[in-house]
């Protein structure tokens, strides 16, 4: 019986025992055996176990786990499974006294930056910024669309912190506002203001929608303020018809100027045309290069300034020398000066000295 047992021993030690058997399951193993970890498992009382592998005494298999309960593993750490719990720090990170299961970065951890254990500390960061530590210096950088100014993060559209030197945008337009876009100061005209030479200039009522300012270069330099649309329309895109006097006679185009208060305007007139020679009038100076034959329905004026201008004959407020002719521009193709007789009816646009 001694000797059956000493057999059957030596076979579980050759098969079980150091080195064990390879197995996929428990059918792998000799009876009584279990598949664990991919090897045969035995009473382990008996036949003991590989190195890394510990007896479970309710079992009696070999498991690889360690013999009692572990805490939880911190985190950037690798449990050393002995007679006792052991973890070890990861590459880079450390563990510091008073921060017992925290193993910590060498040197990039924000919330426990610096260059020892004895001088760890939480990086502080003000809004709109993200905390960074840098071999143990803490430090921080703005997120995008932000600009480091000093001890803050300012917007890109700062107006008090502008661009990478952080310029105070400033104007002394009452009439204007500084602001910030592209990293840049930038001026522009406040809701119910224009534009005006270099600065802007309230319009009356606030709405300003309709009111074109062209700079004229060939009359006298002077800025002139025009109505976009020709008399009868209005709208930004001028087809929106209203009343019935879209052509008129020329004493009745200069009535129209002289009552006008477009848009809260007074002051309005007809527009000067004294000779033929397009450059020695106002209304000439907006004449522009007439379009393409394909698109020979558009006037010969700048469609973007003043839309839907009807391609014909504009009164101008100079007579051409005959009783009853009266100066004035046609802005369909080819585009010239021209007069016609002062009881005919033709459109009209009027303009507003500076």
């Amino acid at each position: 019986m001694k000797t059956l047992f000493s057999v059957l021993l030596v076979v579980l030690v050759i098969a079980c025992g150091k080195p064990r058997s390879r197995c996929e399951d428990n059918a792998g193993c000799f009876e009584g055996g279990k598949c664990v970890a991919g090897a045969c498992a035995y009473a382990c009382e008996e036949v003991g176990c590989l190195d890394g592998h510990f007896c479970n005494p309710d079992s009696h298999y070999c498991k690889d786990y360690c013999p009692h309960a572990c805490p939880d593993r911190p985190a950037n750490a690798t449990l050393i499974c002995g007679e006792v719990c052991v973890y070890a720090c990861n590459d880079g990170f450390r563990e510091c006294a008073g921060r017992a299961g925290a193993c910590l970065s060498d040197s990039s951890d924000p919330t426990a930056c610096g260059p020892s254990c004895e001088s760890l500390q939480i990086c502080t960061v003000p809004e709109n910024g993200a905390a960074a530590c840098s071999d143990g210096v803490c430090g921080y950088a703005c997120n995008s669309g932000f600009n480091l100014c000093g001890d803050r993060c300012a917007s890109d559209t700062d107006a008090t912190a502008c661009g990478p030197n952080c310029v105070q945008c400033t104007t002394t337009d009452p009439n204007a506002e500084s602001t910030c876009e592209s990293n840049a100061c930038v001026s522009k005209c406040k809701t119910g203001s224009r534009p005006s030479g270099t600065g802007c200039v309230a319009c009356p009522g606030s709405d300003c929608s309709a009111i074109q300012p062209v700079t004229t270069t060939t009359y006298n330099n002077t800025e002139l303020t025009w109505q976009a649309c020709a008399a009868g329309y209005i709208g930004n895109d001028c087809q929106t018809e209203i009343g019935t006097a879209k052509t008129m006679d020329w004493e009745a185009a200069k009535k129209y100027c002289d009552d006008s208060t477009w848009h809260g305007y007074k002051g309005w007139r007809l527009p000067t045309q004294p000779s033929q020679e397009r450059a020695a009038g106002e209304l000439g100076s907006i004449m522009a290069t007439c379009p393409s034959p394909a698109t020979q329905g558009y006037a010969c004026i700048d469609n973007n300034a003043f839309p839907n201008t009807p391609a014909d004959f504009f009164w101008s407020s100079d007579a051409a020398g005959y009783p009853y002719n009266v100066w004035g521009v046609v802005f369909g193709r080819p585009g010239y000066v021209s007069f016609n007789d002062k009881r005919q009816a033709y459109y009209v646009r009027c303009v507003h000295d500076p």
